[in-house]
């Protein structure tokens, strides 16, 4: 009887590998869900409203282009806050269930992965990061290429590092 015990208790283990990588999602993704928690903020305020920010004006008087790229992107404004706040949740959710060994859990984490890549170019078009970004001139260009990559790579190593640790879950 204390065989079975064992086993079984071997067969629950988390592998340490694993334990890391899911307390780093906890982490990145708890950040972004605080961090999108500010977007969801902007849900009552007008996009009129926001456009009269000094932010926006000062915007407007300097770079009229970049500013009416963004008022236009605004009309979504609504959209992308919500889906910037469920993306995360979907991530953490996906995670929690890896830490719970279920397979499912990378499944879901796929989806929270892959969603931005997808609804990201329909609610938003790349002008508006490169609005965002035209005060800095061509530098903007260069820290939009960094920005990107950074969040690719990330983006590909968590989800290799889950797949290696696919077979360790139920």
């Amino acid at each position: 009887m204390e065989t079975s015990i064992s086993e079984t208790t071997e067969q629950n283990v988390r592998p340490q590998f694993l334990k890391v990588v899911c307390i780093i999602s906890f982490i990145g993704c708890g950040l972004m869900i605080l961090l999108s928690l500010m977007g969801l903020s902007g849900l009552f305020m007008s996009a009129e409203d926001m456009l009269k920010t000094p932010y926006y004006a000062s915007l407007q008087s300097k770079f009229p282009e970049a500013y009416q790229l963004i008022a236009d992107a605004l009309q979504y404004k609504n959209i992308k806050a919500i889906t910037d706040f469920l993306v995360p949740c979907i991530s953490m959710f996906g995670v929690i269930q890896m830490w719970k060994m279920r397979k499912r859990g990378y499944y879901i984490y796929l989806v929270g992965e892959f969603l931005p890549y997808i609804i990201g170019p329909l609610i938003l078009s790349e002008n508006y990061f490169d609005a965002m970004l035209m005060p800095l001139g061509d530098t903007g260009h260069t820290v939009k290429i960094v920005i990107m990559s950074v969040i690719i790579v990330f983006d590909i190593l968590f989800i290799a590092v889950y797949g290696l640790n696919f077979k360790h879950l139920k």
